[in-house]
C-alpha cells in the first residue's frame, strides 16, 4: 500500500487546546482506553503471526467492545491499524525476526483520522473521545499558514495532553508532490559537515557548534558519573538525559536545516558522503593513536544523518538538489593550488605549504567538495566563487539562534 508521504509533501502543527475540565478527562481516559485496544491487538496478532485486519477485527472486536463499551469504533479502528503498521514495519527491518517482538504503546496521545476529527474553515474542531464527541475551537498559527499556504488538512493526526497537563492536537497537512519543483537559483553550494562548525557552506557561512560540544561534553561527564553508581535510580536519570540530549540535537538539525534549505538562488547541495564513515575510521585506528580516537569520538557525536535526513525532505519542497562527492583529501586539499598534504591543516584553519594559501580549514573543505563535484558534471556551469577574504553580514541570523546554543557566522577573513 501506497504511503501517504510517498504521493504527498506532509507537515505537521501542533496546537494547544482550551477545554473544559470534563472533556480534558474524557482524553485522558481515552488514552488509557486506547492503550489498552492496541496491547490487545498486538499481543493477539503477534501470537497469531498476521497482519490481517479482517482476521483481528473478527476475533477481538467484539470482546473488546464488551469491555470498554464506550470506546468509539472509529478509534477502535486506528488503533487496530496502527498495531499492524508497527509489526510491518518491525517485520521490514528484521526479516529474520519476524513477529519477533510486541509493540506496547507508551504514547501520551492517541491518533485520529478521517473517521474520528473534523476541521472546518471557520476554526472549528471536533474529535472522538471516550463517551461525548468534543467539539471546540482552534487557530492555526499564523507562520503556518503562510509558510503552508497552499497545503490542505489531511484529516489525520492525534490528540494527547502533554506532561504539564495542557490537552493538545497534532494536525497534519499535505500538498501533493509535483513531478518536478523548479530552483529558486542557480547558486551550487559545497557542505562541508564536521566537528568545529556542524555545517559550512562554499558560500563562506558556518553553523557554529561550539556551545553544542559543551552541552555534550556535559551530558556525557553526568552520564559516566551516573553509570558508575550503577543504582536503578541512576540508570533512570541516565536514560533520561539520553532522550532530553536527543532532543536537543533534533532540534538544532531541523535548525539548520531549514535555514539551509530556505537559502535564496541556490540550485544545488553538495555534501561528502559519510556512509561507512565510523567503520573506516576504526580500521585506521591504531592503539597509539589516542589522539585520532578522541577526533573520533567528537565527529561520530553529531547526529550528521539525521541532519541529512531533514536536509533532504526540506530540499525536496523548495526544489534544490542534493549531490555527493568522494569525502577523500577535501580537508587537507588546498582549494587554490591542489597541493595535498595533512600538515596543511592545523586545528580550525588551513595553511597550505606549497603556494602559502590561508584559509579556514571548513571553508576549504566546502570549496573542495563543491570544486569535485563541478569537475565531474563539466556540462553544469556554476557561479564563480571567490575565495579570498571578506566580509559577511550575519548579525541578525546569529542573534535568532542564540537560544538553541547555535551561531551562524562568517568563515571569510578568518
Amino acid at each position: 500500500m501506497e504511503k501517504q508521504s510517498d504521493k504527498y509533501h506532509l507537515r505537521t502543527v501542533n496546537i494547544p487546546l482550551t477545554l473544559t475540565a470534563d472533556q480534558l478527562t474524557n482524553i485522558a481516559n481515552t488514552i488509557k482506553e486506547y492503550s489498552d485496544h492496541f496491547n490487545t491487538y498486538a499481543h493477539w496478532l503477534t501470537a497469531n503471526e498476521t497482519t490481517s485486519k479482517k482476521k483481528a477485527h473478527t476475533a477481538m472486536y467484539a470482546n473488546l467492545a464488551t469491555i470498554h463499551p464506550n470506546f468509539p469504533t472509529g478509534l477502535n479502528q486506528t488503533a487496530r491499524d496502527q498495531v499492524i503498521e508497527s509489526i510491518k514495519s518491525y517485520n521490514s527491518r528484521w526479516p529474520n525476526k519476524k513477529y519477533g517482538k510486541t509493540p506496547k504503546f507508551s504514547a501520551k496521545s492517541y491518533r485520529v483520522d478521517a473517521r474520528t476529527i473534523s476541521l472546518k474553515g471557520n476554526g472549528t474542531l471536533t474529535f472522538s473521545t471516550v463517551g461525548k464527541r468534543v467539539n471546540t475551537t482552534i487557530a492555526i498559527p499564523k507562520w503556518f499558514s503562510d509558510r503552508y499556504s497552499d497545503y490542505e488538512f489531511a484529516k489525520w493526526g492525534s490528540i494527547g495532553i502533554n506532561r504539564n497537563g495542557i490537552p493538545f492536537v497534532n494536525l497534519v497537512f499535505r500538498k501533493l508532490k509535483a513531478s518536478e519543483v523548479k530552483p529558486q537559483g542557480k547558486r551550487i553550494v559545497g557542505v562541508d559537515r564536521g566537528i568545529h562548525y556542524i555545517v559550512a557552506t562554499s558560500d563562506g557561512v558556518g553553523y557554529s557548534g561550539k556551545k553544542i560540544r559543551g552541552n555534550k561534553r556535559k551530558h556525557l561527564h553526568n552520564r559516566k558519573s551516573l553509570q558508575e553508581k550503577g543504582t536503578k535510580s541512576a540508570r533512570r536519570r541516565s536514560r533520561r538525559m539520553g532522550q532530553k540530549e536527543s532532543r536537543f540535537t533534533k532540534h538544532v538539525n531541523h535548525i539548520v536545516s531549514k535555514e539551509l534549505a530556505y537559502s535564496p538562488m541556490i540550485s544545488h547541495y553538495i555534501l561528502e558522503d559519510l556512509s561507512g564513515y565510523g567503520k573506516k575510521q576504526q580500521q585506521k585506528l591504531s592503539k597509539k593513536a589516542k589522539s585520532l580516537k578522541h577526533s573520533n569520538k567528537r565527529s561520530s557525536d553529531w547526529a550528521h544523518s539525521q541532519l541529512l535526513e531533514f536536509l533532504s525532505y526540506k530540499c525536496e519542497v523548495t526544489g534544490i538538489a542534493i549531490d555527493f562527492v568522494e569525502a577523500a583529501y577535501t580537508s587537507v586539499t588546498c582549494y587554490r593550488c591542489g597541493f595535498v598534504g595533512k600538515s596543511n591543516r592545523i586545528k580550525g584553519m588551513f595553511h597550505c605549504s606549497e603556494c602559502g594559501f590561508r584559509i579556514q580549514s571548513d571553508l576549504n573543505a566546502a570549496l573542495n567538495i563543491r570544486a569535485k563535484w563541478l569537475l565531474s558534471h563539466p556540462e553544469i556551469e556554476g557561479e564563480q566563487v571567490d575565495c579570498e577574504p571578506t566580509v559577511m553580514s550575519c548579525k541578525s541570523r546569529r542573534e535568532s539562534k542564540l537560544s538553541a546554543g547555535l551561531t551562524i557566522s562568517s568563515l571569510r577573513g578568518c
